[in-house]
């Protein structure tokens, strides 16, 4: 029984993030606040909004601590009353804090290209975001964490000049495997 218990401290002791391992990665937010701004022909309108989001994202770990990956977003909200969603793609960088701990804290960039359906319109949408947050390696291959978030970008309606500025704040829970 000790030896067992010692066999299972040693592994949750080295949960690491190796150069060569592949990542996958779940989030969801749940409910997130946002606020836009439109400005349509010097007039100014500001809509606050509700959103359930979940992104994914896999990759590749370069360097250790260091994961590149492509991350897939999709979202759905309310905005002015009108319902929304959107889908979008883009590269993600993740880099892990104190290698030598089951408790991983890190920082998060993400540029995502894509599209935002409102109704008969039509928006593409360019997004950074910067995320912080922390994992938990409950084994070597298997963490659960949480990430806060700032984005920010612009949307353009098609076929029109019509700018909308974005700007996010987000909370998500979600898990990683690396393989």
């Amino acid at each position: 029984m000790l030896t067992c218990s010692l066999f299972l401290a040693f592994n949750f002791a080295q949960a690491q993030v190796d150069s060569g391992s592949f990542f996958i990665n779940g989030n969801s937010s749940g409910i997130k606040f946002g606020s836009e701004s439109l400005e349509i022909d010097n007039s100014n309108q500001e809509f606050d909004s509700s959103e359930f989001e979940f992104d994914v994202a896999a990759g590749y770990t370069v360097i250790d601590n260091l994961v590149a990956a492509l991350r897939l977003y999709v979202l759905s909200g309310e905005s002015g009353g009108s319902d929304y969603s959107t889908f979008a793609i883009g590269p993600m960088a993740r880099y892990y804090f104190l290698p030598d701990n089951n408790f991983k804290p890190f920082g998060e960039i993400a540029i995502l290209f894509g599209n935002i359906e409102n109704g008969n319109t039509d928006r593409s949408l360019f997004l950074a975001q910067f995320n912080a947050g922390g994992e938990y390696f409950i084994t070597n291959s298997f963490s659960m964490g949480a990430k806060l978030g700032l984005g920010f970008g612009n949307s353009e309606v098609e076929n029109s000049s019509t700018d909308i500025s974005v700007f996010q704040f987000s909370f998500g829970l979600g898990f990683s495997i690396f393989l």
